[in-house]
């Protein structure tokens, strides 16, 4: 199946929608570490908090959970002991979901890092992920299959320069997923921990 590309075209930008029209009080959570040179500019980006809060995750489709998950149910953390853990029981339709952020500050111009660690499991079929800054992506997708269901934590995303942004509203970066429904009972999962922008990589 070919990616749905207006449909996540509709998705950023219902969330960038959204994300405008509520400023949400964030607390402080200390930015997971990249590189010795490397900055975090979001917050929670391990999910360590137990919380989803700052992150709003949007979906379409049918999804059976979505929640921060412990280290090792169903798998172990990228880092930490805590990662954030989606499982659709779609069978025919493609099933869709945007975890995001917004309302953090870059310097127009800079080049950042920005990405995320995935894995899945899934019997036939593919899902797609990709990681977004402000709408841009950061590099290519990353495609999560039955030949991958093994494997340890992907990483997807690559650089990005940083554009600049209108409203006042900050930059946001979005991960999205996107996959076939599976006839069989078992349905498919994704996770997603250690989201980044890394600024001064």
């Amino acid at each position: 199946m070919t990616p749905q590309i207006p449909l996540l075209t509709t998705i950023l930008s219902t969330l960038l929608l959204s994300l405008s029209l509520s400023l949400p009080t964030l607390a402080h959570t200390t930015p997971s570490p990249l590189t010795p040179r490397c900055t975090n500019a979001l917050r929670n980006p391990g999910f360590e908090t137990s919380q989803i809060s700052p992150w709003l995750d949007m979906v379409s489709g049918s999804w059976s959970k979505r929640s921060i998950s412990t280290s090792p149910n169903p798998y172990p953390a990228h880092s930490g002991s805590k990662f954030y853990y989606a499982h659709s029981n779609a069978t025919h339709m493609t099933s869709t979901l945007t975890l995001a952020q917004s309302y953090f500050e870059l310097r127009t111009g800079d080049r950042v890092r920005c990405g995320a660690w995935v894995r899945g499991q899934r019997p036939t079929g593919t899902t797609r992920v990709q990681v977004w800054l402000d709408a841009a992506a950061c590099g290519g997708e990353v495609l999560l299959t039955a030949a991958t269901n093994g494997n340890a934590w992907m990483w997807v995303g690559g650089q990005a320069v940083v554009r600049d942004v209108m409203g006042g509203v900050g930059h946001s970066v979005a991960v999205t997923l996107q996959g076939e429904g599976v006839r069989a009972s078992e349905g498919w999962s994704v996770a997603v921990d250690d989201v980044s922008v890394g600024v001064g990589c």
